[in-house]
């Protein structure tokens, strides 16, 4: 049976298993980084944010588990490869599949923009929540607290995305 991703949203929304998420890390390589911070959140509740890599990685697992959803921004190329090369790494299987709308990708070939970043498009659509600018330094020395508001803005930030553009969403990936 195919169902149409307008009815598999708005069914996933229902149950409350759509998970947004973000990662923020300590670099761009997961060979070399690591993961400092994890923010996700379920539909209407609150944002809930994570520290420390191996707590990260089992708070993803099951947050994987849980959802019908995935929801990210450029999530399919980078948060979920890096999660997956950091638990390979540490001699665990990669995260489980599940259904995946990367938003990036969702609004890349919908939207004709100078930039497809999620901060250029949440302030084309009138966004609330803006994308919080990070200094050099706030990455180097990875100060857990700034990155935490980011990480959680960036999430609320990427739920609005969602709801303001969630109708030219035509298909959905694993």
């Amino acid at each position: 049976m195919k169902v149409e991703a307008v009815d598999y949203l708005r069914l996933a929304e229902k149950a409350g298993t759509v998970l947004f998420f973000d990662l923020e890390t300590q670099g761009l390589n997961a060979d070399y980084g690591r993961i400092l911070v994890y923010s996700r959140k379920w539909n209407d509740e609150p944002c809930r944010t994570t520290f420390g890599e191996q707590k990260i990685l089992r708070a993803m697992r099951a947050d994987f588990e849980k959802a019908d959803l995935l929801v990210g921004y450029n999530s399919r190329l980078f948060d979920v490869t890096y999660a997956n090369t950091r638990l390979l790494e540490n001699g665990q299987p990669p995260l489980p599949k599940k259904h995946h709308l990367d938003m990036y990708f969702a609004l890349k070939a919908k939207l004709r923009t100078t930039s497809k970043a999620m901060g250029a498009v949440g302030a084309l659509l009138g966004a609330v929540e803006t994308k919080m600018k990070i200094s050099p330094k706030t990455w180097r020395l990875a100060d857990l607290k700034t990155l935490a508001k980011r990480c959680e803005s960036d999430v609320k930030l990427l739920q609005e995305v969602y709801e303001k553009t969630k109708h030219l969403i035509i298909t959905i990936n694993t």
